[in-house]
């Protein structure tokens, strides 16, 4: 199984379908192949995305449920770094790159572990490839 850093774009494109592009319903397709890595912002990402959908009505409460049982079924690899950690790389990439703080712990994770980042995101997909970073789609 190959390993790929999931950020919120692709993630929240799961569950909005209207949001879906093909490479996101290619990527979810193929979760069997993969093992989803992500920094640990991304379930508070999450979080903020299912609420601040469901308080403007575009998904419900049970919508939520069902959504957040998908992403456990996934079983994604939150990474744990040190409490400190941000201050130190994922800073300088942001930096770098003029990426905000959560966009660059996602391009972070993909340089430390070496694998591909999986994004809708245009500035941080630019980034990644700056770095030398695959970008799966």
């Amino acid at each position: 199984m190959t390993g790929i850093v999931i950020d919120a774009s692709i993630t929240a494109a799961w569950c909005f379908e209207e949001d879906q592009t093909e490479a996101a319903r290619q990527l979810l397709g193929r979760s069997q192949e993969f093992i989803f890595n992500a920094p640990l912002i991304w379930p508070l990402e999450m979080t903020n995305v299912l609420l601040v959908n469901e308080r403007r009505r575009r998904i419900t409460a049970a919508d939520t449920v069902r959504f957040v049982g998908l992403l456990k079924e996934l079983a994604i690899q939150v990474d744990r770094p040190s409490a400190m950690h941000p201050f130190d790389s994922t800073l300088a990439l942001a930096r770098q790159y003029s990426l905000s703080a959560y966009d660059a712990a996602y391009l972070e994770l993909a340089i430390r572990k070496g694998i591909s980042l999986a994004t809708l995101d245009r500035a941080l997909r630019n980034a990644a490839s700056a770095a030398g970073i695959a970008t799966a789609f």
